[in-house]
Parts: structure tokens; C-alpha cells; sequence
């Protein structure tokens, strides 16, 4: 089992255009938090109007929830954030992914943050977890 102080730490703002992966720069809990990894979804279109809408996300999503996904792989604890439904659905995504079982997933609601509004807010989320080793 691992202990607090080596948990790694990620957090994630995402939209249906990008994703945002703010880590420290060895992944754990300690160190400076920055945005090590941005993930395009090559997307231009909205996705409400997709006419697959009624099947979940749809094909052009779920390649670029699966890149998102596979980034955060080695992480033990996963903050993601942002507007719209986006944060929701790929939470939901890896709900059903057996790498993620065993780790802590917690989702909220964030409004479009600057890159250094984003880093701060991972880096309050996490900061008591840093200090509590």
C-alpha cells in the first residue's frame, strides 16, 4: 500500500477542444505543479449538434477522451474540472476503465482559468495532502 507522501498527483482542465494535465514535474506530491501535458482534441465542430448525439459520446470524443485517459494512467489521484460536460463525461469514461479502480477521481465544475489560475488551483486543491506526510 502506498503512503500519502507518495501518492501521484494530477489535475485536469478540459473542455471539448483541449485538456490541460498539471502535475509536478516527478508526478508527486511534492515539487511545483505545471502544465506538463496538452492534449488537442482536433475537434472544430459542436458536439450538441452532432446527429449521433443519442449514442453517448460520440467517435471523434471518445478518441480524444482515450488520449486524455491514457495520460493519466500512472496517476493515483485525478482532479478534473471545467466547463460544460466534458469533465463529466470522461469521468464517466473512466468509471468504466480497470486501470482507474483503485484510484480517486473527483470532478468539479471550473470556468475557462488561465494557465496560471489552472496551476494554482490544482496546487490549493492538493496543498494539504503535501503538507500531511
Amino acid at each position: 500500500m502506498k503512503h500519502e507522501h507518495s501518492k501521484k498527483l494530477s489535475g485536469v482542465w478540459l473542455d471539448h477542444q483541449e485538456a490541460l494535465i498539471v502535475t509536478t514535474e516527478d508526478h508527486k506530491d511534492h515539487g511545483e505543479f505545471a502544465i506538463r501535458e496538452k492534449v488537442k482534441s482536433g475537434h472544430t465542430g459542436n458536439p450538441s449538434r452532432e446527429s449521433n448525439l443519442h449514442s453517448g459520446v460520440n467517435e471523434h470524443l471518445h478518441h480524444y477522451y482515450k488520449a486524455v485517459s491514457d495520460k493519466l494512467k500512472e496517476f493515483d489521484e485525478i482532479l478534473l474540472m471545467g466547463p460544460g460536460k466534458a469533465h463529466e463525461e470522461l469521468k464517466n469514461i473512466l468509471h468504466t476503465d480497470k486501470h482507474f479502480s483503485n484510484k480517486k477521481i473527483i470532478n468539479e465544475s471550473a470556468d475557462h482559468l488561465s494557465e496560471n489560475q489552472l496551476v494554482a488551483k490544482v496546487k490549493h486543491h492538493y496543498q494539504p495532502k503535501m503538507h500531511n506526510s
